[in-house]
C-alpha cells in the first residue's frame, strides 16, 4: 500500500521512502504568473489555490508552510483528484501546488508550470509494511526490486 508518511507513525508500521517528487506550481497558460522570474508564498497567496481533497498527497504540507509562515493561502476549492485540480486550472479558476509528476507539457497544452521546490517540501511516497507480520518471500522479491537501496530485510 503506498501512502504518504505521517507525523503519527504507529510503532507498528515501517515507512520506507519510493519516490520523492518536487513541487510545481501550476496555473492557466496566460495567467500572470507565468510573467515572473520568482515565486514567493506572498505571491503565491495572492490567487486563488485549487487544491486536492484532504488525505491526498502533499496536501497538509502545503498548507503547513503558509501556516509557519503566517501566510493565509487563498483556497478556492478542493478537488477529488490531480486530473480534477487540471481541469480547474485550465477553466481559469486558480492555481495549485501540486507534486512535479502531475505535469506533463505534452499533455497538459492549457497548464503552465514553475519549480517550487525552494518554497515546499517535496512530495513523499512510501511504501508501509506491518511490523507484525512476516514478509512473504514474494513481498520482499518485490521490495527489491522497487527499493533496492533502501531494502534491508533484517532490519524489520
Amino acid at each position: 500500500m503506498l501512502l504518504q508518511k505521517s507525523a503519527l507513525t504507529p510503532k507498528e508500521v515501517h515507512f520506507i521512502t519510493y519516490r520523492s517528487y518536487p513541487r510545481t506550481v501550476l496555473f492557466p497558460k496566460k495567467h500572470p504568473l507565468f510573467r515572473e522570474k520568482s515565486i514567493s508564498l506572498k505571491l503565491l497567496a495572492k490567487y486563488p489555490i485549487i487544491t486536492t481533497s484532504a488525505g491526498l498527497t502533499g496536501r497538509t504540507e502545503v498548507f503547513k508552510v503558509f501556516a509557519e509562515n503566517n501566510i493565509e493561502p487563498n483556497i478556492q476549492l478542493s478537488a477529488p483528484d490531480f486530473d480534477v485540480v487540471k481541469v480547474c486550472l485550465e477553466r481559469g479558476l486558480g492555481i495549485a501546488i501540486l507534486p512535479s509528476f502531475t505535469y506533463d507539457p505534452a499533455v497538459d497544452k492549457q497548464i503552465r508550470a514553475t519549480d517550487a521546490s525552494n518554497l515546499f517540501p517535496p512530495s513523499v511516497t512510501s511504501i508501509v509494511i506491518s511490523r507484525k507480520r512476516r514478509l512473504s518471500k514474494l513481498v520482499q522479491d518485490f521490495l527489491q526490486m522497487m527499493v533496492p537501496d533502501q531494502w534491508n530485510n533484517r532490519s524489520l
